[in-house]
């Protein structure tokens, strides 16, 4: 029975001092954890929108490539009709 009332009267306290133990250490997780993923949230929301301004500018910088090359194909053409002109002119005197 002695042995029975020493194990009671150290191990109550040890395990009750080990559940606190784990008690303290879950809630300092939990909150570095919803801490974390705020912070992870801000930036990736941060990033979507950086991402849709890459996104447009991509988009506006594509379409102005493609009006220059309009241009140029037309500048291209221009040139060629008048070497063309050119050379029927000269025929023709």
């Amino acid at each position: 029975m002695d042995n029975l009332a020493i194990i009671y009267k150290l191990g109550v306290p040890l395990v009750l001092s080990l559940s606190g133990a784990v008690a303290v250490l879950w809630k300092a997780m939990h909150h570095q954890m919803v801490k974390t993923e705020k912070r992870i949230s801000s930036k990736l929301e941060d990033c979507e929108k950086r991402h849709v301004e890459r996104d447009k500018w991509s988009v506006e910088m594509s379409e102005k490539v493609g009006k220059l090359e309009g241009l140029m194909e037309g500048h291209k053409q221009a040139r060629e009709d008048l070497r063309n002109l050119s050379v029927k002119v000269a025929d023709l005197i």
